[in-house]
């Protein structure tokens, strides 16, 4: 990927509308923010901090990434915040899987399924050099949990 650049988003969530507050997502944030800018030199495209972590303001930004972004840059999208399950989807019959903004009360969460479709498009017009890396904390604990798109890996472990 010589000559190409690494565009970041970084969503994080410490304080929730009805959830119990997190105390490490936002500093986990910023300290994977820190090693983008310091040792990867990555473009930080948009840094969704607490009440900006909104599902408008997650899926506007990823789907503003062709706007911004040169084919087969390096794109990288960080989570850090609350996960759950919301039941089942009729076509595949198994649990879905969602990341919760801050106003997933209001607005729902995001499911995995609607991710996977918004890097898909993006994929089309920036190339598959996208990794999502997701550092979610359930409701009653706290774990990593790395979703890769395409080939692609990148471990972060949270504050516990």
């Amino acid at each position: 990927m010589e000559g190409s650049t690494i565009h970041a988003i970084i969503a994080d969530i410490n304080k929730y509308q009805s959830f119990q507050h997190l105390r490490s997502a936002v500093s986990d944030a910023a300290k994977v923010q820190q090693v983008l800018e310091d040792e990867l030199k990555a473009n930080i495209v948009d840094f969704l901090d607490d009440e900006k972590a909104t599902k408008a303001g997650i899926l506007e930004s990823i789907s503003s990434l062709p706007r911004k972004v040169k084919r087969n840059d390096a794109i990288i999208f960080f989570f850090s915040g609350y996960a759950a399950y919301a039941g089942r989807l009729q076509d595949e019959g198994g649990p879905v899987g969602i990341i919760c903004p801050v106003d997933v009360f209001a607005e729902g969460g995001i499911s995995d399924k609607s991710l996977m479709q918004a890097f898909d498009q993006v994929a089309k017009s920036c190339g598959n050099n996208i990794v999502r890396c997701l550092c979610l904390h359930w409701p009653l604990i706290s774990l990593t949990f790395i979703v890769s798109y395409r080939q692609f890996f990148w471990t972060v472990r949270p504050k516990f």
